[in-house]
């Protein structure tokens, strides 16, 4: 963690715009971090790449701290489409599992989002 904050405070620093690889929740929770300790720039335009598994309160913190959003909506297609099976038969994750046309319409909300476009409103 140590090593991302320092390279994310440097990249702030000089007037950078940080582009961070970040496919999973936990990823996108250490970018989130370090840009907090970094002091929260909201003009440097700090992109998470690959936010598929994005969570609604990191969401949220996207729009607090300016960041620009770069969602991989193949993969999206692809690891919600399709029911997660383990060896035993069990469904895994069945409250994440999306139809074809769910994860569609979830792309399009989530691209207005990034378009800056405001798609439901607090309490609704």
């Amino acid at each position: 963690m140590a090593k991302i904050e320092e390279a994310i405070a440097l990249a702030y620093k000089r007037k950078a715009q940080v582009l961070a690889h970040t496919n999973g929740d936990a990823a996108i929770d250490l970018l989130i971090k370090a840009h907090v300790k970094a002091g929260r720039p909201r003009d440097r335009h700090t992109t998470p790449v690959h936010l598929q598994f994005v969570r609604k309160d990191q969401l949220v913190s996207y729009s607090d701290y300016g960041f620009t959003s770069s969602f991989f909506t193949n993969h999206y297609i692809l690891w919600t489409s399709v029911n997660r099976v383990s060896r035993s038969g069990a469904v895994i994750g069945e409250a994440e599992c999306r139809t074809p046309l769910q994860g569609l319409k979830e792309i399009k909300v989530l691209e207005s989002i990034k378009e800056g476009k405001t798609v439901y409103k607090a309490g609704k």
